[in-house]
């Protein structure tokens, strides 16, 4: 099963990489739209999968060049069609410095052939470097091979840089494990990503700190329990130990209840409820409160059968099939959902409370409510502890996940909506 899992993953790769790579760096180039795209990570990612052998390194940089070379085309010539003026009112629409656009276009002007060569590493003159170049009124003949140039410089670096961090992932990762390395790594790439963005653009700094942290914690979690019990090490050895230690103390005339509450958190009926939930809220006119509990939901239930299915961790030996519907057990789906359910009432009610103590006891009393049916799981012989801590941290990493994108582009689009004097 986990065989076939990984071909399809393979499969999809090889479809989506290229096209992706391609578009990512098409849009490092243009105005404004280049500071939100990741275009340099996702080369550096092309390089470390073409370390490993999943792409080719010649493809990788020969697509990278090509998508930078049609982004180029797209901002000089936008430059020359619309001039400077353009960007003077774009910017109004972000809070971006203007003072650095300003001195990118005073550099620019003053130094084509280094702004579109030395210039594609340095910041902000990759973003704006092309348009200004165009705006300016420089002739295509000059601006031609100076692009050329940078381009090439700029593919090959970027790209090979990925390539030598495989190299050091493959070096480090039999000592600290290929899935919590990946998880660092990933954890890391994040980090920098939303420093990145707080630091270009001021409405940024809008993010809550306790989300970011959240979402990194819950990254690294899960990284390093599925290396665990992968690797058979320390969870693995303390799921045995908590499963015979549990089913020595289980009382029969307490199984009711426990049935009951892992009942309640069913995927037939949870999801339902959780429905219903957001269709009330949309009657009230919650329609950002109903998004947040509706995009977390979805994504929390896809993912956890995605996870499932492609690590294919088996549940406990004796595990009855009428309390679940997967045979296998990483992360534990009720308790994926109950958390999820759980933090995402406490999410809305902390939000009509300005007192720190009530939003405290919003959340304590969430975190009581998903750690019960945690432990009904447990209890009943279903899911090992690990199933149970990787429900907690896939839904901490759904959740928060979910909160940074959806305010990110709420403030994106308040930011277009009202222009800055």
């Amino acid at each position: 099963m986990m065989q076939g899992m990984e071909q399809m993953w393979l499969s999809a790769m090889d479809a989506w990489s290229y096209p992706v790579l391609f578009l990512t760096s098409l849009l490092e180039p243009i105005p404004f739209i280049g500071l939100l795209n990741p275009g340099a990570t996702v080369a550096h990612a092309g390089g470390f999968l073409a370390q490993q052998g999943t792409l080719d390194l010649s493809m990788v940089i020969l697509v990278c060049f090509l998508g930078l070379f049609v982004g180029d085309l797209i901002a000089y010539w936008s430059g020359r069609y619309f001039g400077y003026p353009v960007l003077v009112k774009l910017q109004r629409y972000f809070s971006f410095d203007p003072n650095k656009v300003e001195q990118t276009r005073l550099f620019v002007q003053d130094h084509v052939g280094k702004a579109l060569t030395f210039g594609r590493f340095i910041f902000p003159i990759r973003v704006f470097g092309p348009f200004i170049v165009g705006a300016s009124g420089c002739p295509f003949w000059r601006f031609a091979p100076f692009s050329l140039i940078g381009l090439f410089v700029w593919s090959f670096a970027i790209v090979l840089l990925g390539y030598f961090l495989g190299f050091g992932y493959e070096a480090i990762a039999p000592f600290v494990g290929e899935f919590f390395l990946g998880a660092l790594i990933t954890a890391v790439i994040i980090g920098w990503g939303f420093w990145s963005l707080q630091k270009v653009d001021h409405v940024f700094h809008k993010f809550q700190v306790y989300e970011a942290l959240t979402f990194l914690v819950s990254v690294l979690g899960l990284g390093a329990l599925i290396e665990s019990v992968q690797s058979q090490g320390f969870f693995f050895v303390l799921d045995r130990r908590v499963h015979e230690l549990v089913s020595g103390l289980r009382v029969e005339s307490f199984d009711p209840v426990m049935l009951a509450i892992t009942s309640l958190f069913d995927r037939a009926i949870i999801v339902p409820v959780i429905g219903g939930i957001i269709v009330v809220s949309l009657f009230r006119r919650k329609f950002y409160e109903s998004l947040v509990l509706a995009a977390t939901t979805s994504f929390a239930v896809i993912g956890t059968y995605v996870l499932k299915n492609t690590l294919a961790f088996s549940r406990p030996t004796g595990a009855e099939v009428a309390l679940h519907d997967s045979v296998f057990g990483f992360p534990s789906g009720h308790t994926v959902l109950a958390t999820v359910f759980f933090l995402s009432l406490a999410y809305v009610l902390s939000r009509r409370y300005t007192v720190f103590r009530l939003r405290f006891l919003c959340f304590l009393l969430a975190g009581i409510g998903f750690s019960v049916v945690g432990f009904s799981r447990i209890y009943l012989g279903v899911h090992w502890l690990s199933d149970v801590f990787g429900g907690f941290a896939f839904a901490a990493f759904s959740m928060s996940g979910t909160l940074l994108v959806l305010q990110l582009g709420r403030l994106v689009y308040e930011g277009l909506g009202k222009p800055k004097a």
